[in-house]
């Protein structure tokens, strides 16, 4: 049997800044179907571009699987594992996140010790902070996201649609008015964040 996490892959679009008051008036009439605050650690990596994230007590990965002609990018889980994790769990992430594994774990590690040992001490791998509030919406049989982000003292928006279906992903992308727009995942707009304060 196939664990729920792994089923249904679906095609993001995704955009951050500036036109997003636009998309917040376009969604106010709509019903909200989920609204979710939490607490988020985002490892990000000088040689990677996968998404490594914690979340709830849970390690996290997603990788890039592919970018259609049009931009949008599919993403697959591959691994979810709550803490303490595993060592070839922290094989599988640190090597996604192209660090070579020199200090192998030899038994279970909590978040603190994943965090000292593996992340902290590499010049090349960041543990970023983010706060979100999402606010879901279903349109178009697509997924649609706003979510207001701070991280550190930035804040930051973004809007979303997710389907499985490509084409669906696009028109409703131009329905909200987003179409155009640079399509940037959450590692792209950390990593531009960071570059910027520098």
């Amino acid at each position: 049997m196939i664990e729920e996490w792994r089923r249904n892959p679906r095609w993001e679009y995704r955009v951050f800044g500036r036109i997003l008051p636009r998309v917040a008036e376009m969604l106010r009439g709509q019903r909200v179907t989920r609204l979710i605050d939490s607490r988020e650690i985002y490892i990000v990596s000088r040689y990677s571009e996968q998404n490594v994230k914690i979340r709830e007590g849970r390690l996290d990965l997603k990788v890039l699987h592919e970018t259609d002609t049009a931009g949008l990018e599919l993403w697959l889980p591959e691994l979810k594992a709550e803490f303490p994790v595993s060592p070839e769990e922290v094989g599988v992430i640190l090597t996604t996140l192209g660090v070579e594994v020199f200090d192998k774990p030899e038994c279970n590690c909590e978040l603190s010790s994943f965090l000292s040992r593996y992340v902290e001490p590499h010049e090349g791998l960041q543990a970023v902070e983010v706060s979100k509030r999402r606010f879901g919406y279903l349109i178009n049989g697509c997924i649609v996201e706003r979510a207001e982000l701070t991280v550190s003292d930035a804040l930051l928006e973004t809007a979303a649609v997710e389907q499985e279906d490509p084409a669906l992903v696009m028109a409703t992308a131009r329905t909200l008015g987003i179409a155009g727009q640079p399509n940037l995942n959450y590692i792209q707009a950390l990593k531009g964040l960071l570059a910027k304060r520098a």
